[in-house]
């Protein structure tokens, strides 16, 4: 009767040599042995090499010869015995994990396990290569060895080939953001940041590392509400988060949108470094006070450096139909807000300056002090992260900015980086820019909404 192939694998060839002496007998004929590559998920991801053995189980013959063998002498006790993937299982906590020792069609592990190390050789077709890593065959069973090879007919591989797990795609936000946390979790584990979080506050955490929260932040949060939780009351995970968004709502600073003053005009003067939005974001505050609020309002740019900065201002203005003037220098820009002095409201457009060039950012100083600006907002971007952003806002702060204008958020995967500002920038958050549009995507900022955006329960 042909016998159906079993495949087994296991870290080392030894270790799967071990299975398949323990699920077929010793008498058991192995029929290929390669190494594959196979991935895990727990505890982390990852790619590891192993190595998979095919067997079958010994003919008929071999086998009656073997059961009298056994029934004349008197063998070991049977014992119940635990595979390698089940060691593994156990070990990580698992139960994916023992996939991995066998494919579809293979018998179930465990049972009798005869007392004998002993072990068939390979077959002759063998590759040598895999012939060199099996364990030799003790000398008492050379002759059987030697007639088994003689009669072994290379079988066809029936093994089920491994399919993939089919993802729907309405889960892969989901996985992704496990496989986020995962990642993060193990990097905590081999710095050893997280031994200092205990357990009943480990999920608050991970979740606050998962928005983009910086470990040292999150690990002070949890400090501040440990020293204010109850851990013993009944609604504790409730009470918990409740208190993140209060301490968290409490470190962001804002301050009140701008309001013009009937019969006041009002001077507002925006700066930052290049790229981070500046021009898009003066005409979005334009198109609201002069399309939303009835506001007469004036632009001014002294961005003669940008290629087609210009063009892209007057384009604005045109749009709202607003007045505009260009200067280069103190004494056009004084003239050019002497040539506005009608309007509610003034706002001038700046060219980019490079944090690290000191001299251009001490020109651009002298010029906007002939404005004697209300409002200088110091415009930043967050999509290129928020490690840098204290630097830069310090650079500027020779220009004595009032307030920070944060941008491009619709650019982020998470939003924790608000956080990380709010906490290091001594500067009040004015509004936010969540888009592209104009003047929509534009919204005043507020500790609430910023709050809930840096732990990940708001969306943009």
């Amino acid at each position: 009767m042909k016998h159906r192939i079993h495949t087994f694998r296991a870290a080392t060839m030894d270790e799967a040599m071990e299975l398949v002496r323990r699920e077929l007998g010793e008498e058991a004929v192995v029929v290929e042995s390669k190494e594959i590559a196979t991935r895990r998920l727990l505890p982390w991801p990852s790619v590891r090499q192993e190595i998979e053995v095919s067997a079958q189980r010994a003919s008929s013959s071999k086998s009656s010869e073997k059961k009298n063998r056994d029934h004349k002498t008197p063998s070991a006790a049977p014992r119940t015995i635990q595979t390698l993937a089940e060691k593994m299982s156990a070990t990580i906590g698992s139960p994916a994990v023992a996939e991995s020792n066998q494919i579809e069609g293979a018998e179930p592990t465990g049972g009798s396990v005869p007392n004998n190390n002993d072990l068939a050789p390979p077959p002759g077709w063998l590759a040598p290569e895999a012939k060199s890593r099996l364990p030799k065959v003790r000398g008492k069973h050379q002759a059987a060895v030697a007639r088994q090879e003689e009669s072994v007919v290379p079988a066809v591989e029936t093994v089920t080939p491994t399919v993939e797990p089919v993802t729907s795609p309405a889960l892969e936000p989901q996985m992704a953001s496990l496989q986020h946390m995962l990642v993060q979790l193990a990097s905590q584990l081999r710095t050893g940041g997280i031994t200092e979080i205990p357990g009943e506050y480990l999920e608050n955490y991970l979740q606050l590392t998962a928005a983009g929260i910086e470990e040292e932040i999150a690990r002070d949060l949890i400090s501040k509400i440990r020293r204010q939780v109850v851990t013993e009351t009944s609604n504790f995970p409730a009470a918990v988060n409740g208190m993140l968004a209060a301490i968290v709502e409490q470190e962001i600073h804002c301050v009140s949108p701008i309001s013009p003053t009937p019969g006041r005009r009002e001077i507002v003067a925006f700066v930052g470094p290049t790229g981070v939005g500046k021009t898009t974001t003066l005409a979005k505050l334009a198109g609201h006070f002069a399309l939303r609020e009835g506001r007469r309002i004036g632009i001014i740019t002294v961005d003669n450096y940008r290629v087609g900065a210009v063009e892209q201002v007057r384009n604005y203005a045109d749009i709202l139909e607003v007045p505009m003037r260009t200067a280069s220098n103190a004494n056009e820009l004084r003239n050019a807000i002497d040539d506005l002095a009608d309007v509610d409201m003034i706002l001038i457009d700046t060219a980019g300056k490079s944090p690290s060039d000191g001299s251009k950012l001490n020109e651009l100083r002298d010029i906007l002090q002939v404005a004697a600006s209300d409002h200088i907002l110091l415009v930043l971007s967050l999509a290129g992260g928020a490690s840098m952003l204290p630097q830069i806002a310090k650079s500027f702060g020779n220009m004595l900015p009032t307030s920070l204008v944060l941008t491009k958020l619709d650019e982020l995967v998470t939003c924790g980086g608000l956080l990380s500002v709010a906490r290091q920038i001594p500067l009040p958050i004015s509004y936010i820019s969540t888009g592209q549009d104009v003047p929509a995507h534009f919204e005043p900022a507020n500790a609430c909404r910023l709050a809930r955006l840096s732990l990940g329960r708001d969306q943009i």
